[in-house]
This record gives structure tokens, C-alpha cells and sequence, in this order.
């Protein structure tokens, strides 16, 4: 397990002025959600443009202000989290669930952490909360993206593994599937891909490239699952590649990154739209996406 380090202060200072600015006006639990433009943290990668990155909050502004003297951030952390997990908005209750995400594929490499997230005392809330959740925002994209995560973040298997099945079946068969396409899917498995891996890595020429293989069959019922695995993925090989991870094992001489994903069905329209959205995110910085399809 390696020691965890922070990014170089010249890349978060922005970052950590932001958010003292934001902490003086009152709003510090507004930039865990960022709705406000105001109070949303970002790089131009994020891959999240509506709201905050909470890799950016996380990293650029949580974990370096709590290395620097501000040992109470973990407390205000933890109260945000259980706020947003009580709170009647899918939104708030999906960025709690990205917090949990991406700290658990930081500790997936390195520990100890500045500071650490006891996820067993949200999970509970989080589960009690979306039982309340009206049915109008069980439709919502960021639900579906909620629902994503969920199913990524192995400590809500462990804690309450029946209310976790119960709500991923509510979902799968009420805000999920068209009802007029449900009979027409009942063989069809789920989306097979592990958000929370590398497929495969290795140098070619002067680049480093990452492999990301995606053997699953485009079908319309399942495609909103197939975006949100997807995306996750490949936002976890970008992390993979800023946080430098790479280093210890071939070094960092490299003319670019490449992100090469291969597909072994056509991805539908939305699909493909999804990957020039991406390309584009990535234009500007030294990572690329080179996509595969099939003949």
C-alpha cells in the first residue's frame, strides 16, 4: 500500500483560496453539491460540468486544508455528508455517494488517507432516505447515477444487503426499464464492467496506454446502465492518470497518455456521442481517448 501524497500546492492553491472564500461567506456545504456556479469546484477534465467534482473538492481543497492545520474540515465533512444523506434531493444524495466512491478507489492504493469517511455511518442513511424519495425524483438522471453507485460501493452490500436488493429492484423494474420493453428483457443480464479497475496497461513508442474493454452488448433498455458504468469507468482511468499512479512502475517520460477503449459490439448513437463528449473534455490536456470498434 502505498503513502498517500497531496498535489503539488501550485496545482491547488486556486483551489484552497476558493474555498476559504466560500467557508467566510457561510456556504461551505453549497461546494459539496455546486449547483450554484458560485460555489462548484471543477478542472477543465471534470467530466461533471453541472455540479462539483468532488475529486477536485476532495484533493485540491479537503484533504490539503486538513494537512495545513485545519484538523475540524474532517467533522464539517462528515455532518455535510450525513445533511446531504437526509436531505429529499436525489442530487445531494448522489454527491454523497460520489464521495464514498471515490474514496474507496483512493484507499484501493493508498492508506493511510489525511483523513477518512466512516462510510458505515452514511450508508444506513442514505438507504432510509431513498425509501423516501417521491417517485418523480426516482426518474431523474442523477438518480440512475445514484443507483450506479450503489451497486459499485461494496459497503452497501455489506451493511444492508436487503434494503440495497429491495431498492435496486424497485428501480430496475419501476424507473429503470420502459414497462413496454420490461417482457422483452428478461434474459438479458446486467452490465458486466468493473468500474474499479485497470484492464490492462502498458508503453508503446513514446506514449503510456491504458486498455478499457467493454464486451457488452448495446440494448436501448439498458443503455442508460451502460453509460453510467461507462462513465464511471473511465473517470477512475483519469484519476488513475493524474494522480500519477503509473509512476513507480514505468516512470513518466511519456509524450502522451492514451485511454484506449475497445468495444465489442457498436455502441449505440448515445454511446458514441458520449465518447466525443469525452475526447473533447480531454483536448486540452496531455490524455486522449482512442476508441476500437468492431468491424
Amino acid at each position: 500500500m502505498k503513502t498517500y501524497k497531496l498535489k503539488n500546492k501550485e496545482n491547488y492553491k486556486y483551489f484552497v483560496k476558493h474555498y476559504l472564500e466560500v467557508m467566510r461567506e457561510g456556504k461551505e456545504a453549497e461546494a459539496f453539491l455546486g449547483e450554484d456556479i458560485r460555489y462548484r469546484f471543477q478542472q477543465r477534465n471534470s467530466m461533471i460540468t453541472e455540479y462539483t467534482d468532488i475529486q477536485v473538492l476532495l484533493e485540491y481543497c479537503l484533504f490539503p486544508l486538513y494537512i495545513e492545520g485545519d484538523k475540524d474540515i474532517e467533522r464539517r465533512t462528515f455532518e455535510i455528508l450525513k445533511e446531504f444523506s437526509l436531505s429529499i434531493d436525489e442530487k445531494k444524495i448522489w454527491q454523497v455517494t460520489e464521495y464514498l466512491l471515490l474514496q474507496d478507489f483512493i484507499l484501493a492504493e493508498y492508506k493511510p488517507l489525511p483523513f477518512e469517511i466512516d462510510t458505515r455511518k452514511l450508508v444506513p442513511l442514505i438507504l432510509d432516505t431513498i425509501e423516501k424519495l417521491p417517485n418523480e425524483l426516482k426518474t431523474s438522471g442523477y438518480y440512475a447515477r445514484l443507483i450506479g453507485n450503489i451497486k459499485s460501493i461494496p459497503s452497501f452490500k455489506y451493511y444492508e444487503v436487503e434494503k440495497v436488493e429491495k431498492i435496486l429492484k424497485e428501480f430496475k423494474e419501476k424507473y429503470y426499464n420502459p414497462p413496454k420493453v420490461v417482457e422483452t428483457i428478461k434474459t438479458v443480464e446486467e452490465i458486466e464492467l468493473d468500474v474499479t479497475s485497470i484492464d490492462a496497461m502498458g508503453v508503446a513508442d513514446d506514449h503510456l496506454e491504458l486498455l478499457l474493454i467493454d464486451e457488452n452488448k448495446w440494448i436501448e433498455a439498458l443503455e442508460g446502465e451502460h453509460l453510467l458504468k461507462l462513465q464511471e469507468k473511465l473517470n477512475n482511468y483519469i484519476y488513475f492518470l493524474e494522480s500519477k499512479q503509473y509512476v513507480k512502475r514505468y516512470g513518466d517520460n511519456f509524450v502522451k497518455k492514451v485511454i484506449h477503449i475497445t468495444f465489442q459490439y457498436s455502441p449505440s448513437d448515445n454511446g458514441l456521442a458520449f465518447l466525443a463528449a469525452a475526447q473533447k473534455v480531454l483536448q486540452p490536456t496531455d490524455m486522449s481517448l482512442k476508441v476500437e470498434l468492431p468491424e
